[in-house]
């Protein structure tokens, strides 16, 4: 964990101080700064997740269950994401159902959509899609929150060790990301908390989908 932040710090630093020697064109200071940008976003994530691990062992389940409408979750979240995945060359796609109200901590579920839009930029490939959706969950007063991609997909050995041992199961994404191993766990976590649990389907080269269920209001 102490090699995740240290390094995009690390690297940043090392690139101002190549800057302030002068010792970059102008070329090289952009292509070092769009470098820089994404290492410093995935240091923020991470120190959010860290934040939100930190919390979760001090036993802070409070939760603030309100109504709210999930495209004003998720339509954030995608627009936060949209640099990286055009980066990747992956098309980001978001579909609702006709229900979108639900009662529920309405940070917590921030967090998880996060994570798993996150996730599936990680480990798809140039070309690939990655589409968030909602829809009712049949038979039930649900919705279901469905994010799946055309990625590389992973194991059932994989899935296993996620919910069982997660920091065992952490790996590099396509384009070598690293992860912390907490997001996954994180997930998990808030949605128990909002009477919830996560999801996942996935075949090896395959791509992923993974999804909850949240109370309608």
């Amino acid at each position: 964990m102490a090699h995740d932040v240290r390094q995009p710090i690390a690297s940043l630093q090392h690139v101002l101080s190549l800057f302030a020697n002068d010792h970059l064109s102008a070329d090289e200071i952009r292509q070092l700064m769009v470098s820089s940008h994404r290492d410093v976003t995935s240091l923020v994530r991470l120190l959010d997740d860290l934040l939100l691990w930190v919390k979760l062992q001090l036993n802070d389940n409070t939760l603030q269950k309100t109504t709210f409408d999930l495209p004003d979750v998720i339509e954030p979240a995608v627009e936060l994401f949209q640099s990286k995945a055009t980066e990747k060359n992956i098309l980001l796609e978001v579909q609702h159902g006709a229900t979108t109200k639900v009662y529920a901590d309405r940070e917590a579920i921030a967090t998880v959509v996060r994570n798993l839009i996150d996730n599936g930029i990680k480990f798809s490939k140039p070309g690939d899609r990655l589409l968030i959706r909602t829809e009712p969950a049949e038979g039930k007063d649900r919705v279901l929150v469905l994010i799946s991609d055309t990625g590389i997909g992973m194991s059932n050995e994989r899935i296993y060790q996620l919910f069982s041992s997660p920091a065992k199961a952490k790996r590099n994404g396509t384009h070598k990301e690293e992860g912390s191993g907490l997001g996954i766990q994180i997930c998990m976590h808030y949605l128990q908390l909002n009477n919830s649990e996560l999801f996942i389907d996935s075949k090896t080269g395959q791509g992923s989908t993974c999804w909850f269920e949240l109370d309608i209001s």
